[in-house]
């Protein structure tokens, strides 16, 4: 269970990082009518969600414990779902309401699974299980988009004869500058 709890948060992490990081930034300013006002929406239900996610997992943290698999698939099922429907969006309140429920199935799933972790390991084992989740959760999925990025990354830099400094909305920044119409 341990193993599969592990590679679950390492899949997860992968296909959801994307999707919500660059994908909600390019659907909020390209189908929805509010642009950078839907964005802040739907990230704002997304971190509320979150939040009341943290706060059930909490509340019912016994429940939690004894249904773990079940909730993992569940609440991984329900995301990719979440996700698919979010690429056939066009208003923000539906968007809002989808990006509320991942934040709460996140938040819970976040709490819960670390948790039993942290719980299912040996004491002297903690720091090395607390680094390889971190190594999943954070370190493999930014090496993954860096590589990703390289191509655009070389393009920009022999285009513009220097390093082309990426910034927050680079998602974004990158759809509309190597875009064949509106690129520069």
């Amino acid at each position: 269970l341990l193993r599969m709890i592990y590679i679950l948060i390492l899949a997860a992490n992968f296909l959801f990082a994307g999707p919500v990081l660059i994908g909600i930034p390019v659907l909020a300013s390209t189908h929805l009518r509010e642009g950078a006002s839907a964005f802040g929406i739907i990230m704002g239900a997304n971190g509320f969600g979150s939040l009341v996610g943290i706060l059930l997992a909490g509340a019912k943290s016994k429940w939690i414990s004894e249904h773990m698999a079940s909730l993992l698939v569940g609440v991984i099922l329900v995301q990719g779902l979440g996700i698919l429907m979010m690429g056939f969006i066009v208003s923000t309140p539906a968007a809002f309401l989808i990006m509320l429920v991942l934040g709460i199935g996140s938040g819970c799933l976040n709490i819960s699974a670390i948790t039993f972790l942290q719980r299912s390991t040996p004491k002297e084992m903690l720091g090395r299980l607390m680094s390889m989740i971190m190594l999943a959760s954070f370190g493999l999925v930014a090496a993954i988009v860096a590589a990703l990025i390289l191509p655009f990354t070389v393009y920009n830099t022999l285009r513009f004869g220097h390093f082309v400094l990426l910034n927050t909305n680079s998602g974004y920044a990158f759809f509309w500058a190597n875009h064949p119409i509106y690129g520069t």
